[in-house]
């Protein structure tokens, strides 16, 4: 085993298929995208066998240094409470493997990925078919985009502007205050 083969993952959750990247530090980039018809507690448990599986491969490689997983995006309400489950789900199994685990919202990875934060799918593999050289699907972009920014989290690579700004923003968040309209100290 080579020691100095540390590994970035990213995971895109999506109850219909759920992409799965790693990076090494080599710059290497393996992606997988995982599809299950099972629903339940099925399909949490074959999501979450081929993130180990695919996890354990990169550690014949080394250690793994950093995992992203993408968020929930703050108008979505379809199925929130089955993707919270698989989101837990990935998260856990994940944090067997490594300490470092970050939940990244949407915009912020399409702000990193191609420095609009409201990017389309189109841009997001387009990004990645310029960085990497290769055509991915968007659940294998989204993944990817993710490892990369694991990997910037975890350790010292050349970054854009915009993706200097999204790991300031991670590094740095906003603390948000609530005013109450009825407590007349808040004005």
């Amino acid at each position: 085993m080579n020691a100095s083969q540390t590994s970035f993952f990213g995971i895109d959750p999506s109850l219909v298929k759920t992409g799965l990247a790693r990076i090494t530090s080599d710059g290497r980039l393996v992606t997988k995208l995982l599809k299950t018809p099972t629903r339940g507690f099925e399909r949490l448990q074959f999501y979450r066998d081929g993130l180990k599986a695919f996890l354990e491969e990169a550690l014949l490689l080394g250690p793994v240094k950093g995992v992203c997983i993408e968020g929930p995006s703050l108008g979505s309400v379809n199925r929130a409470d089955d993707l919270g489950q698989l989101r837990g789900a990935l998260g856990l199994c994940a944090r067997d493997y490594c300490a470092s685990i970050l939940v990244v919202p949407p915009t912020s990875l399409k702000k990193f990925a191609t420095g609009n934060g409201g990017a389309k799918k189109e841009a997001m593999i387009k990004a990645a078919e310029v960085k990497w050289g290769v055509v991915l699907t968007d659940d294998e972009a989204d993944a990817a985009w993710m490892a990369f920014l694991a990997q910037a989290m975890n350790s010292e690579v050349a970054l854009t502007r915009a993706q200097m700004s999204v790991k300031f923003g991670i590094n740095n968040p906003r603390v948000k205050t609530r005013i109450s309209s009825r407590n007349r100290d808040n004005i």
